[in-house]
């Protein structure tokens, strides 16, 4: 179910929903191919306040997935961090969706696949977190 609380950034069916901070050239694609009821929000700030938080949650409400995005310039573990709290904090709303989490950077760091933040979120996520250097495009 959509955050009842909060605006979708993205019309109801969408075909692309770009996640980007302002200024910046990383940034997640979403292909809506099949023209499912999406809805994307701003985390940072605006569903979350205060804390660990990852940037946008694009939600396919059709598909019952919702993919968690963090975009950094760095630090592979801190997104990981980031991605977890996001998570544990919106529980009860991601509560019947399959979780997608996703960490696009400026560069990634090899070295940073093997932190303890990253192994955990690999764990948890059952192979659903997935990283990439400056974008990614996937379908939803």
């Amino acid at each position: 179910m959509p955050l009842p609380k909060f605006k979708s950034l993205c019309e109801e069916k969408q075909k692309e929903i770009v996640s980007r901070d302002k200024g910046s050239r990383i940034e997640h694609r979403a292909i809506n191919a099949k023209q499912a009821f999406v809805t994307h929000y701003k985390i940072d700030g605006e569903v979350i306040k205060c804390g660990l938080r990852c940037d946008f949650l694009i939600m396919n409400e059709d598909a019952h997935t919702a993919y968690l995005i963090e975009l950094k310039n760095s630090d592979l573990s801190h997104a990981a961090e980031q991605l977890i709290n996001t998570k544990i904090v919106l529980e009860n709303e991601l509560k019947g969706y399959n979780l997608h989490f996703r960490a696009i950077l400026s560069k990634v760091v090899t070295a940073e696949a093997r932190s303890t933040s990253v192994k955990k979120l690999m764990r948890e996520s059952k192979g659903q977190f997935k990283y990439e250097s400056r974008r990614m495009t996937e379908p939803i």
